[in-house]
């Protein structure tokens, strides 16, 4: 399956290239993680929400 990340708002794209560039390479680190391996990213970087909602 492929993945993509999608902005929901102008604004959210100009933020993060706004970032002081630690933070982005962090983001974009991350963002790389997400594409590669989408839902199964895993820990410590996600955390399942069924575990929150019950």
């Amino acid at each position: 399956m492929s993945w993509s990340v999608e902005y929901p708002y102008p604004d959210v794209e100009k933020f993060i290239l706004e970032l002081p560039p630690s933070l982005a390479a962090k983001y974009f680190r991350l963002t790389d993680l997400m594409l590669e391996f989408g839902s199964h990213l895993g820990m410590p970087h996600t955390r399942p929400y069924v575990r929150w909602l019950i």
